[in-house]
């Protein structure tokens, strides 16, 4: 038979099962707060993202008018140069609807709309670019949001981990005897 456990074997007990609870209360305590400091940070940088999708949205808009500002400035220099050429044909006696002077002012229109359209094409490749970029950081936003968790799982991870640990010291001291066969009441009779 077992002998009754000591005063010191008891207090031994005692203060290991506090510290374990007490270590085990603050390890899901800091559970907590890394989880809420995750979410923080999570609900901060979907913020960022959030603002520079609006500022891309801004910016696109901004390269398609400039864009056709661009164009019909472009379109006012050829029509004055084709205006100053036939001023030129003319003043040098020249038929301007015929022969050479003709071929260089539809020259003139021709190359003027192919640099027109390509002005016109460039601000909307820049425009289409900066909407991809604000529709990535709009993914990123959600990716952030999406990316926020309870703290509860954490915490349950470690509350259940220092149960399990008090519990094998528990059953390892009842194992070896240390309860004898008068058991506090406050513990219950663990199956060998």
């Amino acid at each position: 038979m077992c002998e009754p456990i000591s005063t010191t074997a008891a207090v031994m007990i005692g203060i290991s099962a506090f510290a374990t609870m007490a270590s085990t209360g603050l390890a899901a305590y800091g559970q907590y707060q890394s989880v809420q400091a995750k979410n923080k940070a999570n609900q901060y940088n979907a913020a960022l993202a959030d603002r520079a999708a609006q500022q891309s949205a801004i910016e696109a808009q901004y390269a398609t008018e400039r864009g056709a500002i661009e164009e019909k400035q472009w379109r006012l220099k050829v029509a004055n140069l084709k205006g100053d050429q036939r001023a030129a044909y003319a003043s040098s006696g020249l038929v301007v609807d015929d022969g050479s002077p003709l071929t260089v002012l539809q020259d003139t229109a021709g190359f003027g709309e192919l640099d027109a359209l390509a002005i016109r094409q460039n601000a909307a490749l820049e425009s289409w670019k900066i909407r991809n970029q604000g529709a990535n950081a709009t993914a990123q936003a959600n990716l952030y949001r999406s990316s926020t968790s309870s703290p509860g799982l954490p915490m349950a991870g470690s509350l259940l981990t220092g149960a399990s640990s008090l519990a094998s010291t528990l059953y390892q001291s009842n194992k070896a005897g240390v309860w004898g066969s008068s058991r506090p009441s406050s513990i219950p009779a663990l199956a060998v």
